[in-house]
């Protein structure tokens, strides 16, 4: 499985890209993360690995100022 529609248009877009965290926890929720965290991850899916389901985890990287640097989609 891909990333989901949605979330290829917010990454490509770089939608995210400058915003706080209480605007990412508005958007996407909580999940759990650390609000003193300077990475949050958001679960997006999972796909069929080579023995396994692999998961596909959207990871954001905030600055000092907690307003959002970086976005990328890993598994």
């Amino acid at each position: 499985m891909s990333v989901p529609i949605v979330f290829n248009y917010i990454i490509k877009n770089e939608l995210l890209i400058n915003l706080s965290k209480s605007e990412i926890i508005e958007m996407l929720g909580n999940e759990l993360n650390d609000h003193h965290s300077d990475i949050w991850s958001y679960y997006i899916g999972e796909y069929r690995g080579f023995l396994r389901l692999k998961r596909k985890k959207l990871f954001i990287f905030f600055n000092k100022d907690n307003i959002v640097k970086e976005v990328t989609v890993c598994s």
